[in-house]
């Protein structure tokens, strides 16, 4: 008696239409990008939202780089704007609100800053931005207020010719050398922060774009760029081929030893892509 109501009652639960599950996008009908409710937030092209955990602040347009001072206090953005949309933001860092910010209509800043004590006077505070468009490192002073008061410019040299595109830029431990990835150049520039003027300048790989300074140590990362060819016309469509690995316009990282001044050992440069194989690897 038993088995046929345990049976009668599994034949029923069995029968029983499952529970409707209805799914929908966290978003809901918001268009994908920025968010319409909370601007700091951004609709992702699946429906979920990317917000922020932390507290957020508007800065300016294509922020790329970003530096604290030695105190933590404020926080300097280089934001990369079409000019004349291009300027710098300190940032108070407790408040999170805009201390000041410098604009120049002929400045385009990138993705270089950088913050150091100023060697001439351990109580002061520099900044050095990258200004792609003058091809050259400008230096600034930060007052206690978070004031910026533009000082002067220190200009790369040309390399090979080309114009200079300083990128970013990193500080040596005793703050006295200031190392710029010369984008265009393929160089690494040493700038010495006492006399503020360029005191060497070294081949690195192709189109490098990140420096780091250590103790030991300083590393330009080359991004590579690839060599592109014009498609003769007319052409009823593109001519897609793996590209000829070229390993002086391949990704790769140099590495400098150090003893703490502007003088540089030898380079190691390591390079970072494998041949095209047009399977698994599709590019340079």
């Amino acid at each position: 008696m038993a088995a046929a109501i345990l049976a009668a009652v599994l034949l029923g639960a069995g029968s029983r239409p499952a529970p409707l599950i209805v799914y929908s996008a966290p978003a809901g009908k918001r268009p994908t990008g920025a968010d319409l409710i909370r601007p700091a937030n951004a609709v992702l092209p699946n429906g979920r939202i990317a917000a922020p955990a932390g507290a957020n602040l508007f800065v300016g347009s294509n922020p790329l780089g970003l530096a604290l001072s030695p105190d933590g206090r404020y926080a300097i953005v280089s934001n990369r704007g079409a000019a004349p949309n291009s300027w710098l933001s300190v940032i108070e860092t407790k408040t999170m609100r805009v201390a000041s910010e410098y604009r120049d209509p002929l400045a385009s800043f990138f993705v270089g800053v950088a913050v150091a004590r100023d060697p001439n006077d351990p109580l002061r505070t520099i900044v050095l931005a990258s200004d792609a468009a003058a091809g050259a490192v400008r230096v600034f002073d930060l007052d206690g207020s978070g004031q910026l008061t533009f000082a002067q410019s220190v200009a790369l040299p040309s390399a090979s010719g080309r114009h200079p595109f300083p990128a970013q830029i990193a500080i040596a431990p005793n703050d006295r050398t200031a190392y710029v990835a010369d984008n265009l150049g393929n160089t690494l520039v040493a700038i010495d922060l006492a006399s503020r003027t360029v005191v060497r300048s070294l081949p690195v790989g192709d189109f490098p774009l990140y420096v780091a300074a250590g103790n030991r140590n300083i590393l330009a990362a080359g991004t590579g760029l690839s060599n592109y060819t014009a498609v003769e016309p007319p052409a009823q469509s593109p001519q897609f081929a793996p590209p000829a690995l070229d390993p002086a316009k391949s990704s790769s990282l140099t590495v400098f030893e150090s003893s703490g001044g502007a003088e540089l050992g030898d380079p190691a440069t390591v390079s970072m892509d494998s041949a095209p194989d047009g399977t698994k690897i599709v590019g340079g």
